[in-house]
C-alpha cells in the first residue's frame, strides 16, 4: 500500500471518528459546562466539524490524486494537530486514560504522516495556517462573551487569516 493511500485512509478515518465522537458526546450530554459556555462551544464545534470535514475532503482528494490535495491535507492536519494537543491536555487534566492514549496515538501517527508527506517549506506554511485558523476560531468563541478587546483583536487577526487561506487555495478553486 503506498503512502498516498495510507494518508488518505488516515485522514478520512480520523475525520469521521471525530464527527462520531462529537455526536456521541452531544447526544449523551457528556459535555461539562455546556449551558454556561454555549457560545464557546458553538465556535469550538465550528472548528471541530470544519477540521473533520477537511480531513475527510483531504482523504478523498488524495485518493483521486487531485492537484491541490496536499494543501488541503496540510491545512487540515494543522487543525487536527492543535485540536488533538488541546484534547490531550484536557484529558490529562481530567485523567481519562483511554482518551489520553487515543490522543497520543492520533497525534504521533499524524505527525508521522506529516513528516512523510512533507516536501517543501510551503507545506509547513499551510500546516501552520491550519493551526492558526483553528486556534483563532476557538479564541473568538472564548472571548466573545468575556473580553471584548481580545475578541476585537482576534477578529482583526482572523480576517487576514481567512484572506490568506483564500489566496493560498485560489488556484485550486479555479477562481483566478
Amino acid at each position: 500500500m503506498n503512502l498516498n493511500k495510507i494518508t488518505a485512509g488516515y485522514t478520512i478515518s480520523v475525520g469521521l471518528l471525530n464527527i462520531l465522537l462529537w455526536i456521541f458526546l452531544i447526544i449523551s450530554g457528556n459535555i461539562p459546562n455546556l449551558e454556561e459556555e454555549i457560545v464557546s462551544f458553538i465556535f469550538h464545534w465550528i472548528s471541530e466539524f470544519s477540521m473533520a470535514g477537511l480531513l475527510v475532503l483531504a482523504g478523498i482528494l488524495l485518493k483521486k490524486d487531485y492537484k491541490g490535495a496536499y494543501k488541503v491535507f496540510f491545512f487540515a492536519m494543522g487543525m487536527m494537530l492543535i485540536a488533538i494537543l488541546g484534547a490531550l491536555i484536557f484529558y490529562i487534566i481530567n485523567f481519562d486514560f483511554a482518551f489520553i492514549l487515543m490522543a497520543i496515538i492520533i497525534s504521533s501517527s499524524g505527525l508521522f504522516l506529516v513528516a512523510k508527506n512533507y516536501e517543501q517549506a510551503r507545506d509547513f506554511g499551510v500546516l501552520t495556517l491550519g493551526i492558526i485558523f483553528y486556534s483563532q476560531l476557538n479564541i473568538i468563541g472564548n472571548t466573545l462573551i468575556m473580553d471584548i478587546n481580545t475578541f476585537i483583536y482576534t477578529l482583526m487577526a482572523f480576517l487576514p487569516t481567512c484572506a490568506l487561506i483564500f489566496v493560498i487555495f485560489l488556484k485550486e478553486l479555479k477562481i483566478e
